[in-house]
């Protein structure tokens, strides 16, 4: 059963960043959710049009904003956190929305005693075409937990989420990813449960992304060196980060950390016959990687 109560039983931190357009629909399908003990944090990234102003002019008193220097989601987010009055925390990005029975669904599963509730997400791509994302087991890098780790499909213990650092500052690829090691196993060392739900109950404004080789160099680089290297407790995972971030090298002209990452990638998947061709691949141009 949903406990109701004055006091918010789950905060929506909203990260934004020039968003004027889009956060005000964001927001507001998070207070028409049937859930009312909720509590919305937004968290303004350092915007410089008129988002800011936009989202302070929300009569609303469940929603609070907050202003930062532009520092990237991560730390947007992991601000959102600390601000947090509830118990449990889940996220949305400011140009998604939220469809009815999302918040529902979200504190339906932690009501139960689970650690983590997840749901899945509908993709909506600018060129019209469409993909459904839903929660599935994600190995033994996460804790073997049944969830999805994008901003808005998945809801998680305030105190869990902190335990484990929050997003890892300066991460621009895979940061829901790299979370989701940590709270999976955080929460498998516990002991702790999950639910998952396989309903599409969130839009999310999808982009196909152009290839940046700096951005993946630096995120798989930085993911990598993480402590403890949860990567490692999965081969096929862990070679793949390997190769991504050593093809990201070769593109850049970084034969030598190319080779080093794609030999890395090799040895830890031997079975897998292309990280050797990417290995011969680093000694031809860089223009033959495009």
């Amino acid at each position: 059963m949903i406990p109701t109560s004055p006091s918010p039983v789950i905060t929506v931190v909203i990260p934004t960043f020039n968003r004027a357009a889009s956060v005000g629909s964001a927001i507001e399908s998070v207070l028409g959710q049937a859930v009312s003990s909720v509590e919305v944090i937004v968290v303004d990234d350092g915007s410089t049009d008129n988002t800011l102003s936009s989202v302070r002019q929300l009569s609303d008193d469940r929603v609070r904003v907050e202003a930062i220097a532009h520092s990237g989601r991560g730390k947007a987010r992991n601000r959102g956190v600390e601000l947090a009055s509830a118990p449990w925390v889940t996220f949305l990005d400011s140009d998604d929305r939220a469809k009815e029975g999302w918040l529902s669904c979200l504190v339906a599963g932690l009501s139960t005693g689970s650690m983590l509730a997840s749901c899945g997400a509908h993709f909506l791509y600018e060129d019209g075409t469409t993909k459904d994302v839903l929660p599935r087991p994600q190995g033994p890098a996460f804790g073997m937990v049944e969830a999805q780790f994008l901003a808005g499909t998945f809801a998680v213990h305030k105190e869990i989420f902190q335990s484990v650092g929050g997003y890892l500052p300066g991460l621009e690829f895979g940061e829901n990813t790299e979370l989701g090691m940590r709270l999976g196993t955080k929460i498998a060392s516990l002991g702790g449960r999950f639910t998952a739900d396989e309903r599409t109950l969130l839009d999310v404004q999808a982009t196909h992304r152009e290839y940046d080789a700096v951005r993946l160099y630096q995120s798989g680089m930085l993911t990598l060196g993480q402590p403890g290297n949860l990567l490692a407790k999965d081969s096929a995972l862990h070679a793949s980060y390997l190769a991504i971030t050593g093809v990201a090298a070769s593109r850049m002209g970084r034969g030598h950390d190319a080779r080093r990452l794609l030999r890395q990638a090799w040895a830890v998947q031997p079975t897998n016959w292309r990280h050797p061709m990417r290995v011969l691949r680093t000694w031809a141009p860089v223009s033959s990687w495009r």
